[in-house]
Order: C-alpha cells, then sequence, then structure tokens
C-alpha cells in the first residue's frame, strides 16, 4: 500500500499532526509520500518515506505571526488559481505510475483534484478548510466567490471529510459526509526523566517551555519571566543566558517537552496547543487578531481547565512571577485518538467493498499478512507485509520455545488490530511447525479467546494444493509446471498437468528447521538437504516449467537484482539461472553480517537463514535437474483466495 499525504504549507502545525498519521502507517511497512514544502526535519526519517517538495498551496500572507496581510493572501490565492490547471497536471504526472492507493490532504484543495485524475480515492482531515478561512477573510465580491467556489468545488471531489477538535459547524462543512475524529498529535517519545537529565533540572523546579511557532516572534519579556526562581524555561531561542534558561536543540524531541511540561507558554495553533492538552499542562495562550482560525480554536480551549488566553499586549506586562507563586492546578491529560482516526481512515475508504479478507500466513519462520478485495473473481491486492517472529526457532521436541510464542504473540495481536480496520473476515493459516508443535493450542486457544479468530492448521496436501492453485492463476499459459515452496519447517512441491494438480510431495526440509538441528554447520545441512531430496518422487519432463514460491525465491530474485527496496513488480516472473544463484551465494557467503544487511535491506531479518535458503535452492535445482526456474512471492493465501466465496469461508469458523 503506498499513501500520498498532501499538507498545507501555512505553519507547521498541518505537518506535525500529519506526521503523527504518517507515524503510524510507517509502522506496519506503508510507504508515504508527503508532499509539501514545509521543512524535512518536521517529519519521521524512515526509508519508507518520500519526500516531494511541492508548494501546491500557502495558506495565509503574514508580514507578524500575529497580523495577516489580506491584500498579499488574496494577491498570492489569485495567482495560485491561475495556475491550477498546471500544478494539478504536475502532481499526475508524478503519481501516474507509482500506485498511489488513496490521498489524504491537510487541506490543500488543489489534492482533491489531483486524486479524481489518479482515479483514486482522497479525504480531507483538519479542524478547518481554506474555503472556511478565506471566506471569513474576504470581502464578497464577483472575483473572491469566484475563487471560494473553485475552492469548494475541489473540495467536493473528497470520499469524505474527517473534522478534528479545534473545530466547528462550519469550519468544514464542505465534505460530505463529514466524521468527527478526537485529538490527533504527536506522540512524546521521552520520559520526563529524559527531560530532566537531559536539561540538568533539578526536581523541585516547573517546566517551562516558550513557543511561538517556527518564526519564533516572542512577545514575552523573557528577563521578567526568569525572575521567577520557582521555574526552569525552555526555548529554541539562543540569545538568552539566564541561570534558569536553558536552550532545546533543534533536533530535539519537541512533542515531549509539549507533553511533559508544568506550563506552556505559545500562541494559537493547533500543533502547539493539541500537544500541551495531550499531557495535560497549563497552557498560556495569546491570540492573533485577524486568523479566522482563532475564533475555533480559542472556543474549544475555554472548555479546557488548564487555560488562561492572553492578548499580546497583555501578555508582555503579565506578572509571571506573581503566577508561578499563586496559580496552582491539576494535569488533565487529553487522549490522543491517532491510532483510532488511521484505522478509521482505512475503514472507510474500503467501507463500500464486500468481499474483502485478510489473509495471514503464519509459517515456522515468518508471518506474511494479505489484505486483498474479491471482485468479479479477479482478487486485487491492497496491503502486503511480511514479519518474522521466528515461530519455530528453538524448537525441541516438539515443543514451541516460550520466547517465540510471545513474540509470535505480540505480533499477530499487532497486525490483527490493524487490519480488524480493513476487514473484520481475518483468516490465519498455520503450517510446518503448526502441524508438529505439541504446544500450538497456547497459540490456537488465545486466538479463539481473545479474538475470537480460528486458528486453521492446514495439512501438507492443503498447503501444497494452495501454493498450485496460487501458481496456476498466475502463469495460465504454463499447462505443466512442477512447483516448490522452501519454508522454514518443510518443502512442499506440487505436481500440475495439462492446468490440474496431480500430485505433491512435502519434505520435511526447512530452513528453520535445519537451524535448529545443525546450528551454523552449512556443510551439514547441505548433506541432509542432499539425502533428503533423493526421496522426491517426480521430476520435470521437457515441456513443464519449474516456479518457485515463497520469501526464498524471492529475496534471491531481489538480491540478483540488487534492490535495496523490495518491488514485487519485478519479482512475479522472474527467471533465476542457477549461475546467478551461484554467484549470489559466493557473495554473500564472503560478506560480514553489516553487509549482509545492507544487501538484504528489504528484510534485514532473514540475514540469519539467507545462506541456507540459497544452498538449498541449488540444492533443488541439482535434484530436478534444471538450470533456470521462473519466481512467485504469492504462495498459499493467494491460492486461498483462488477458492469460491463460499469455500473461503469455512476457514472463518468451526
Amino acid at each position: 500500500m503506498k499513501i500520498a499525504f498532501y499538507i498545507s504549507n501555512h505553519g507547521f502545525g498541518h505537518a506535525t499532526r500529519a506526521d503523527s498519521l504518517i507515524e503510524y502507517f510507517l509502522e506496519f511497512g506503508i510507504t508515504c509520500y508527503v508532499v509539501t514544502d514545509r521543512p524535512e526535519f518536521l517529519f519521521v526519517k524512515n526509508p519508507n518515506l518520500i519526500f516531494r517538495k511541492s508548494a501546491i498551496d500557502f495558506g495565509i500572507k503574514q508580514d507578524t505571526w500575529i497580523f495577516p496581510n489580506k491584500e498579499k493572501t488574496l494577491s498570492s490565492l489569485k495567482n495560485l488559481m491561475k495556475n491550477k490547471t498546471r500544478i494539478i497536471q504536475s502532481e499526475v504526472d508524478f503519481f501516474q505510475d507509482k500506485g498511489i492507493s488513496f490521498i489524504i490532504a491537510d487541506i490543500p484543495f488543489f489534492a482533491f483534484d489531483i486524486a479524481e485524475k489518479l482515479k483514486i480515492p482522497s479525504l480531507g482531515i483538519s479542524n478547518f478548510d481554506w474555503h472556511y478561512i478565506y471566506k471569513n477573510m474576504f470581502s464578497k465580491n464577483s472575483v473572491t466567490e469566484s475563487i471560494l467556489e473553485s475552492i469548494k468545488k475541489s473540495y467536493q471531489k473528497a470520499n469524505f471529510g474527517i473534522k478534528l477538535p479545534f473545530s466547528d459547524l462550519e469550519s468544514m462543512d464542505v465534505f460530505k459526509p463529514l466524521y468527527d475524529s478526537g485529538l490527533i498529535c504527536r506522540k512524546p517519545k521521552k520520559s520526563k526523566e529524559d527531560i530532566l537529565e537531559y536539561f540538568k533540572i533539578p526536581e523541585n523546579k516547573k517546566i517551562v517551555v516558550v513557543t511561538f511557532g517556527g518564526n519564533r516572534e516572542n512577545p514575552l519579556k523573557m528577563e521578567e519571566l526568569a525572575q521567577s526562581d520557582k521555574i526552569i524555561i525552555l526555548s529554541k531561542e539562543t540569545h538568552f543566558s539566564f541561570s534558569n534558561y536553558r536552550i532545546i536543540p533543534d533536533d530535539f524531541d519537541f512533542a515531549s517537552l509539549l507533553f511533559h511540561a508544568d506550563y506552556i507558554i505559545t500562541k494559537t495553533g493547533y500543533s502547539s496547543l493539541a500537544e500541551s492538552i495531550q499531557g495535560g499542562g497549563f497552557v498560556i495562550a495569546t491570540d492573533r487578531s485577524g486568523f479566522p482560525e482563532d475564533k475555533i480554536l480559542i472556543n474549544e480551549m475555554k472548555k479546557y481547565p488548564n487555560f488562561l488566553l492572553l492578548k499580546p499586549a497583555e501578555i508582555s506586562k503579565f506578572n509571571w512571577k506573581d503566577f508561578f507563586i499563586r496559580k496552582k492546578f491539576t494535569r488533565q491529560p487529553q487522549e490522543n485518538t491517532v491510532d483510532k482516526t488511521a484505522s478509521d481512515i482505512l475503514q472507510n475508504i474500503y467501507s463500500k467493498e464486500k468481499e474483502k479478507f485478510v489473509i495471514m500466513d503464519l509459517g515456522t519462520n515468518n508471518l506474511l499478512i494479505l489484505w486483498a478485495i474479491k471482485k468479479d473473481n479477479e482478487i486485487k491486492t491492497i496491503y502486503r507485509t511480511s514479519t518474522v517472529p521466528s515461530l519455530g526457532k528453538g524448537m525441541k521436541n516438539g515443543m514451541l520455545a516460550q520466547e517465540r510464542i510471545v513474540k509470535t504473540k505480540f505480533l499477530l495481536e499487532k497486525y490483527i488490530n490493524f487490519s480488524s480496520s480493513f476487514s473484520k473476515n481475518i483468516i490465519i493459516l498455520g503450517t510446518s511447525c503448526s502441524r508438529e508443535a505439541k504446544n500450538i493450542y497456547l497459540i490456537k486457544d488465545w486466538l479463539k479467546e481473545k479474538f475470537a479468530i480460528k486458528f486453521n492448521i492446514v495439512s501438507e496436501k492443503t498447503e501444497a494444493e494452495l501454493n498450485g492453485l496460487s501458481v496456476l492463476n498466475q502463469y495460465p499459459d504454463f499447462k505443466n509446471i512442477i512447483t516448490f515452496d522452501v519454508g522454514g519447517g518443510s518443502t512442499e512441491f506440487t505436481l500440475i498437468k495439462n492446468n490440474k494438480i496431480t500430485d505433491y510431495q512435502s519434505l520435511k526440509l526447512g530452513l528453520r528447521r535445519l537451524e535448529n538441528t545443525f546450528g551454523n554447520s552449512l556443510e551439514k545441512k547441505q548433506q541432509h538437504t542432499s539425502n533428503l531430496l533423493k526421496n522426491l518422487n517426480f521430476h520435470p519432463e521437457k515441456n513443464f516449467k519449474i516456479v518457485g514460491i515463497g520469501g526464498t525465491t524471492a529475496s534471491v530474485a531481489a538480491i540478483i537484482q540488487n534492490m535495496k527496496k523490495y518491488d514485487k513488480s519485478k519479482i512475479n516472473g522472474f527467471l533465476i539461472y542457477k549461475k546467478d544463484i551461484k554467484n549470489t551465494f559466493e557473495r554473500l557467503k564472503n560478506s560480514s553480517k553489516k553487509e549482509l544487511v545492507s544487501i538484504l535491506s528489504f528484510e534485514p531479518e532473514r540475514k540469519d537463514i539467507i545462506l541456507s535458503g540459497i544452498m538449498v535452492l541449488l540444492e533443488i535445482m541439482k535434484a530436478l535437474k534444471i538450470e533456470e526456474f521462473y519466481v512467485s512471492d504469492l504462495g498459499i493465501q493467494y491460492g486461498l483466495l483462488n477458492n469460491s466465496t463460499k469455500e473461503i469461508q469455512k476457514y472463518l469458523r468451526d
């Protein structure tokens, strides 16, 4: 899945709250494009985040942080609208071949025109839209009315809107349907103890954070604020040297400071207010004359018990020393609902789709997650990812290791909770390791009790058949096929003649099983593999095609193509030659652990078994007497989806 975020180029608040959603999606391996001209340091660093510097809106022009410049704003808006066609087409051209699933906008209006041209869904999320702001800024005339109508039409192309707190009934009323959201903002990454230690703050002192946004225009008389001996002041301004003053480095997690601060002195604005009340501290804010947003921000903040509003003229004369002596308050933290909001987005984006399935393949080593939609017998992949619980690692005498059970439960719970936003039809399949483990009931019973989800432990025959079904669908022109799927606990072979599955064989040949039995001895693993493959019952005839399925073959295909980021479009259908596998084997065998992680950057957790995997591939090619094979990374999840809906539903219930 890939998501494009269009973020307004006004202040930092739109960027920081969007970043909280972006972080959530990145955690699950979703690629996020960020389109804005806001500084990159506002966003989390992640290889799956792609930054596109582009200015498709500007918000409000202002000479100071207090006063908007209406004339400059209107002039810039007219110029923006003149360039509308060019701007939209430039974005469409960029994203045309990127495979974007949908667009989230906070809250540039052209984003919805771009989504319409790309034929993908879109949604707006904010506490206000620019139609509302400009309508309340400009006097009515034919020019402003025409601009406002154009903006409104762009917004109305959205599939839906999400209205954040600090809003009112009119601030986003152009969106239909419109859903309410709780507070979303960045989560703190540091504890209060981390902050006290870093800034050398005594525990008996109150933390006061002073921030007036990216512009750093401060209306306070800082020397008067610093007179209080009860506080330590934290700010990004570098020209003060009071004994109770600390400078905040640019790279310090600012959300943590606002969350843990006792007092926050700031201007009105979503970002600083939201991140402050999240932690429950006392907020002293000064308003901004002429900003329509301030009306709704202040009205909502007045409902928050720890809030004091000061005019700019008042804040410069305020008696801070007396205030800190007199003021007593109880922290009133507010819930951050970013996870729920992200889940609601996914739920609403795909709400009209009927046959939605989540299929998880819990193998001996990997956990594969697939979201798919079945429509007119076609399978549309929405989201795919994998993680490595290594369930079978350290398995002895048929007993799973306790630490592997704990890790597997943790990852299953994480992805079940995430996937339920897409569909409640969650199917979990277990293969070799689950078939053999005597204590697999610890996972099976837990799934049933905690989530009411059936754990389907599939037989060797069913696993081989599902592999065959996935390949038949993927390679319809291949009539005669032998497939092999090298897993963590076993390797399944499937024989297909004249487009029909006619035979199968499962060998207790798995990468994690080899690891458990022979440790790091590649020589012993190779000898054991060779002996097992002597029991293979069928071999390809002249007109047969060979297809290798699963993570091992896909990883080798990616390494051969020097991929740093996994691209399934270059994996499925790729033809691997024996000489290339041999070269890859020699390359990896002579690599350090650090080099292996770099080579396997798309899935570094496979580094401990990749050499064994390549060795097994070479032994299979030797046993089958072949020089090449095709690659499929689809496997049993897609094989199951190639069944009828009625058959699929059997896996949902006992």
